[in-house]
């Protein structure tokens, strides 16, 4: 089994781990004594200082850096996956609905956007339209995040759901009078960048192609380097 511990101190946890035959995966301390001590006696261990940047689909994002007194420590390489969340919350959506998007805490999103020069917003102190409104979806894979950020565009006017097929320019509509025409990602990590597709042509595209970034959502058990076991020190 695979661990990963948080505020891992000197990694007591972790030499516990090993010694029941768990894989060591990565270690989250921001000491820097505690880093050297990590470091010495886990050192193909991958290590992080923030807490805040570390995801489940990021592991191994780290640049080691030596100071002018010759120390190693780490540090977060900048994860530009994120840089589409700013283009995310320019459009008008809420630091809560991007964080949604990439399944990270709002707070988290928040530093994201604030380190890439994110100019907020007027934050409003009611319902969705809070930064920081607690909604959340049952669904948590990849397609029902970016199909439901996408219906909040709509509903808010960042985007309109054309009438035409793009594709083959057909105006499907369906006898009970409701358009047929779908939304289409080519990448599902650009939630907003969409093409207007007919049913037919719609599915025809995904007969003969995958979206980028489209997770299996019939995968089971942890994907290679997600840990199974998490253990945590006192922060």
């Amino acid at each position: 089994m695979n661990h990963g511990s948080l505020f891992s101190g000197i990694g007591g946890f972790d030499l516990a781990a090993e010694r029941v035959g768990f894989k060591n995966i990565f270690q989250v301390e921001i000491d820097k004594f505690c880093q050297k001590v990590l470091t010495k006696n886990f050192p193909n261990v991958k290590k992080y200082l923030d807490i805040h940047n570390v995801t489940v689909d990021n592991y191994g994002n780290l640049l080691y850096i030596e100071d002018k007194n010759g120390d190693v420590f780490m540090a977060q390489k900048r994860l530009t996956k994120y840089d589409k969340a700013v283009t995310i919350y320019d459009s008008g959506l809420s630091i809560a609905e991007c964080a949604e998007f990439f399944e990270i805490s709002r707070q988290a999103m928040h530093k994201i956007l604030g380190r890439r020069g994110c100019k907020f917003r007027d934050n409003k102190k009611f319902s969705e339209d809070n930064h920081f409104y607690r909604g959340c979806l049952e669904d948590k894979t990849k397609k029902r995040r970016v199909e439901h950020l996408l219906e909040k565009a709509i509903k808010k006017g960042i985007l309109t759901q054309k009438t035409h097929c793009e594709e083959c320019g057909n105006p499907q509509q369906f006898k009970d009078g409701k358009s047929g025409i779908q939304a289409h990602h080519s990448d599902y990590d650009k939630p907003l960048e969409v093409r207007w597709l007919c049913q037919k042509c719609h599915h025809n595209w995904h007969i003969n192609n995958r979206a980028i970034n489209e997770t299996d959502e019939d995968k089971k058990g942890s994907p290679t380097g997600m840990a199974d076991v998490i253990t945590m020190g006192f922060p």
